[in-house]
């Protein structure tokens, strides 16, 4: 296995470059398999290197699409029953 530590394409969020560090290989049919480090268990492929690096992008996209949105602060307050 070899680490890769950028994209080709580098994607931009917020306006900030992101670099991403990914694993990946070569299957004997010629074909890259690799996965980005932060999702090890979410694999894609590519013919070539920049086709692997851009399904690894869009594989970055598809998981922070999925990410739950934040929650508004959540505040506590004082519940006073009477008796009946």
């Amino acid at each position: 296995m070899r680490e890769g530590f950028s994209l080709s394409r580098a994607r931009l969020r917020d306006g900030v470059c992101m670099v991403l560090p990914y694993t990946y290989w070569q299957e004997q049919d010629s074909w890259f398999l690799g996965y980005l480090n932060d999702y090890p268990s979410h694999w894609t492929q590519g013919k070539t290197i920049p086709e692997l690096e851009e399904m690894l992008a869009d594989l970055y996209e598809l998981e922070q699409a999925e990410q739950p949105k934040a929650v508004p602060e959540r505040k506590t307050g004082m519940l006073t029953l009477n008796p009946a």
